[in-house]
């Protein structure tokens, strides 16, 4: 699990690799010495089978939407109930996208992975790799003001960092990837499963990232670079 923190402050960004199950995630703060991004802390923990059950509640018994069956696509623009501040800004709406992101400016449909920062995008990146669901999975979102998920939100991040007992998030985005495959792999033992969760109470805002069963790390159309985690902007 990952869990980052956004807010108006001046602090150095970092750059460093977390192993997460079988590969090894680049976690690339984008935009070195931004004086509007504070990156306070993280938490990791090792995902496996088991860690699923750690995701937020998605699919049936819930409000989420599903993005369209399709290949290097998105969600249709996601018209926000909330501005979500962002690396200085409030967005007011976003993108799911088929490839691991949750993006702001404009649908990123890239599936060759490229190194933090690129100029022009805006996103907030689970796992930035070459999903097809057209051989299977399925990607669901929602916004969410449910007692339940934002008592869980308020958790995280009460646990996770300090002095944020009195942080109490209105808004969270719940994007799920569930069992979704790989370009081109046409193996159904391989599928990989993971969330994106944004979060805030109006000045500070949070990125989680939870992770379930992780068996590739990119598609045959990759030229062998492996998934991306981390946002960008």
């Amino acid at each position: 699990r990952l869990i980052f923190r956004f807010q108006l402050a001046s602090e150095k960004m970092l750059n460093t690799g977390i192993s997460i199950l079988v590969f090894v995630a680049s976690v690339a703060m984008a935009k070195q010495g931004d004086p509007n991004i504070e990156v306070v802390s993280r938490s990791a923990e090792k995902s496996g089978p088991g860690a699923r059950s750690s995701f937020y509640p998605f699919g049936s018994g819930t409000s989420d939407q599903t993005v369209p069956v399709n290949d290097d696509s998105s969600s249709a623009q996601i018209d926000l109930q909330i501005s979500f501040p962002f690396f200085g800004q409030n967005r007011s709406y976003c993108w799911v996208d088929t490839n691991g992101i949750v993006s702001f400016n404009k649908a990123i449909t890239a599936f060759v992975v490229q190194a933090f920062p690129i100029e022009g995008d805006v996103m907030v990146a689970p796992f930035w790799a070459d999903v097809d669901i057209r051989d299977g999975g399925t990607i669901y979102w929602r916004e969410s003001t449910a007692t339940e998920d934002l008592s869980r939100a308020n958790s995280d991040v009460q646990n996770n960092f300090p002095h944020t007992e009195t942080f109490r998030a209105f808004w969270v985005l719940v994007a799920t990837w569930d069992s979704v495959a790989g370009f081109g792999l046409h193996d159904a033992s391989k599928t990989d499963s993971f969330q994106a969760i944004l979060m805030t109470n109006g000045t500070h805002s949070y990125a989680e990232f939870i992770y379930g069963t992780l068996t590739w790390t990119y598609g045959t159309a990759s030229q062998g670079i492996p998934a991306q985690v981390g946002f960008d902007a």
